[in-house]
């Protein structure tokens, strides 16, 4: 993963090196070089400008679990971006992380070096403090997910709601489906998401528009329709066990799950060799 983003990253500042260069180019640095890529690599990275004057740089990190040392990590991110600044000559400009947490479990993690760090009260005292921005995306409060006109406010609604048995998903078009698709996929753990990809994909580069809404539909279908394919596979495969002619198995498959003639082989043939 870590090669990767290196290749990623190389890739913006010169097109000319091929793969392999790059590639070799990352084994030749030291571990000690390697572990502070990885721990500086940012998740997203936004510039505010205003009249072509830089007024900060948001960095965006998403997190899925409890992470104790998490201020290090942001101070890691931080240092990197501000030694960016100085190793470019640029004027300096703000740099402000904010953590969004998508976790179950509400965030009780330290938010502080001072938080963080178990001293007496004469040694904090002297100790520089260094505070992080974390959001519980799960628990933002229902009237400040409401201002929130992003598709992002849609993904908050669906982390806060979703274990609600009375929550319906929004059909509020989504600017970045396929973003939103990925980011519902490795947050949720659900892996029903990266069975619709394709077809979201799809519809996307046709310039359609898809909301959660639909996501959710076509998540129930494809289930429906994972649902049927056991069916058949279990009475195919029972059947066969039984020794039940050819015939006999074509006839309860066109029976039972209403297919037709030409469906029922094709079912019987992928299925009668295990």
């Amino acid at each position: 993963q870590s090669i990767f983003s290196f290749l990623q990253k190389q890739s913006h500042g010169n097109r000319r090196l091929s793969i392999l260069e790059h590639i070799r180019k990352f084994m030749l640095l030291s571990s000690e070089e390697k572990q502070e890529f990885r721990e500086q690599r940012r998740d997203i990275s936004k510039y505010v400008k205003s009249l072509g004057s830089m007024i900060a740089l948001y960095g965006i990190e998403n997190q899925s679990s409890l992470d104790a040392d998490m201020v290090f990590r942001v101070m890691g991110y931080d240092y990197a971006s501000y030694r960016s600044q100085m190793d470019a000559g640029k004027e300096r400009y703000p740099v402000i992380t904010v953590v969004l947490y998508f976790g179950d479990k509400a965030w009780e993690k330290p938010c502080s070096i001072h938080e963080r760090i178990q001293a007496a009260d004469f040694v904090k005292k002297k100790l520089s403090d260094y505070r992080i921005n974390v959001v519980d995306v799960q628990r933002i409060p229902e009237k400040v997910r409401e201002k929130l006109t992003s598709d992002f406010g849609v993904v908050a609604e669906f982390f806060a709601e979703r274990r609600n048995l009375e929550y319906m998903p929004s059909k509020k078009v989504l600017k970045h489906a396929e973003a939103v698709l990925k980011l519902l996929e490795v947050f949720t753990g659900d892996e029903r998401y990266r069975a619709i990809e394709e077809e979201v994909i799809e519809r996307v580069e046709e310039g359609g528009e898809l909301s959660m809404c639909e996501f959710a539909e076509r998540m129930e279908k494809r289930g429906m329709e994972q649902g049927m394919e056991y069916g058949i596979e279990a009475l195919i495969l029972d059947n066969l066990e039984e020794q039940k002619t050819r015939e006999q198995i074509l006839e309860k498959l066109k029976k039972r799950f209403r297919l037709t003639a030409e469906q029922a082989n094709v079912y019987l043939e992928r299925y009668a060799g295990k």
